[in-house]
């Protein structure tokens, strides 16, 4: 006796929700914006994951950390590495890996260190690479040997 009794039960709930979507008005889409014909250039900032995926980021982040530890502390070696693979495409992480020496001395000493990691526009692969190492070397002096 049961049985019978919920299962219309069920069947008419169904139904009404059915009539009440069934009654619902459709909500227009608005059309999207036609593109300005000299709209400002947006400077917005990308980073290595806009253009490589995460995985790539992470291997070349290990392998110039590895790099790093031969001439300096772990922990500043971690710091500087998490920065640069933030800013630097993958390739140019494998460069930094392999020149590493030529920057970072045993005494954890840059170049150069400038106050933000954005390399000037039109930079060589080099010069990011120095720009922005050279900048986390120093926000990361406290953590060298």
């Amino acid at each position: 006796m049961r049985t019978p009794l919920i299962a219309a039960l069920l069947l008419g709930s169904v139904s009404l929700a059915g009539v009440a979507l069934a009654q619902t008005e459709a909500v227009p889409v608005a059309p999207a914006p036609a593109p300005m014909a000299a709209a400002a250039p947006v400077t917005s900032t990308t980073d290595a994951q806009t253009n490589a995926s995460a995985a790539e980021v992470g291997v070349t982040r290990r392998a110039y950390r590895a790099a790093c530890e031969r001439h300096q502390s772990a922990g500043f070696c971690e710091c500087v590495a998490a920065g640069m693979a933030q800013v630097l495409m993958p390739a140019e992480m494998r460069i930094a890996a392999r020149t590493i020496r030529e920057r970072i001395n045993a005494e954890g000493d840059a170049t150069l260190a400038p106050e933000t990691d954005a390399a000037p526009v039109g930079a060589s692969s080099a010069e990011r690479i120095e720009h922005t190492e050279g900048h986390y070397a120093a926000v990361c002096a406290q953590y060298r040997r």
